[in-house]
């Protein structure tokens, strides 16, 4: 008889297994579950510092979450080559003039392509580009506003305030109504504010948008309200008593209904329409 030191040790419940997914899989599984679209960056875009700033901001958000949490420097860089491109792959490998560990450092890479993207700025440029700006007749005011706080950035005014003293005349200067440039003109110009004129900006628009509305509305009433009258004197209608069926003229048209009973309580009316050449 066995004693009680040959006796098998208890075990508790079987605990599953553990499966461990490659980092790369993980990935691919957070692109397929959460409709995630990779970072890619448009060669031929029109503004490249733009859309290059656009781009590294959303492969920030990409790096940030746990699918690249162990990742190293130098497979971060390789992420960030490979979403970029082949052309971005052909400018890494003629950078001569940075060390090794340089083009292992994730953050030297986004600031060597940036100054490679952003050659430098022109703001006399750029102010002569913001002067040129205007609002498009039917772009409403915040995206006008938008628009010239981007090309703002770039034309290197000394503080904020002069910033939006610039937005606010080139508001006045481009606004697509004459109403609101007369309406900012004859406010005080000491105590106008960007917000304010963007507010006043907005109150004109959207009573611009409610009285076109109105005036739609009105103006189907009225031909619709004429088309009855017009309709009254051209029709005539005739009862058949054998199937019950009306018909009524409408000078070239004739508008056939007829009733059909059927069995039980509901009673089911069928329209039809024929075009004709029947003159009343």
């Amino acid at each position: 008889m066995a004693g009680e030191d040959d006796a098998p040790a208890a075990q508790g419940p079987e605990q599953p297994q553990q499966i461990q997914v490659p980092v790369q899989q993980s990935i691919q599984y957070v692109y397929a579950s959460d409709n995630i679209k990779p970072p890619t960056l448009d060669w031929d875009s029109n503004d490249m510092p733009q859309q290059y700033k656009k781009f590294r901001r959303y492969c920030e958000l990409m790096l940030s979450t746990p699918a690249f949490s162990n990742k190293n420097g130098s497979e971060i860089v390789s992420y960030i080559l490979l979403w970029m491109g082949p052309q971005a792959v052909e400018i890494f490998d003629n950078w001569s003039n940075i060390s090794d560990a340089e083009k292992n450092d994730p953050k030297r890479i986004w600031d060597l392509f940036q100054q490679y993207f952003e050659p430098k700025a022109n703001f006399r440029l750029a102010r002569f580009q913001l002067r040129d700006l205007r609002q498009e007749s039917h772009e409403p005011i915040d995206k006008f506003i938008i628009r010239l706080r981007a090309q703002a950035v770039k034309c290197n005014f000394a503080n904020p305030n002069n910033t939006d003293d610039n937005i606010l005349d080139q508001l006045i200067k481009g606004t697509a109504h004459s109403q609101v440039r007369k309406k900012l003109l004859d406010l005080d110009p000491a105590t106008l504010t960007l917000d304010r004129a963007v507010e006043i900006s907005r109150t004109f628009e959207a009573t611009e948008t409610q009285l076109q509305h109105f005036n739609t509305e009105t103006n189907v009433s009225a031909i619709k309200n004429t088309l009855d009258k017009r309709n009254k004197r051209h029709i005539k209608t005739k009862t058949n008593p054998r199937n019950n069926s009306t018909t009524t003229k409408i000078k070239n048209q004739v508008v056939s209904t007829v009733d059909v009973h059927m069995t039980g309580k509901k009673t089911v009316r069928l329209v039809k329409v024929n075009v004709t050449n029947v003159n009343v």
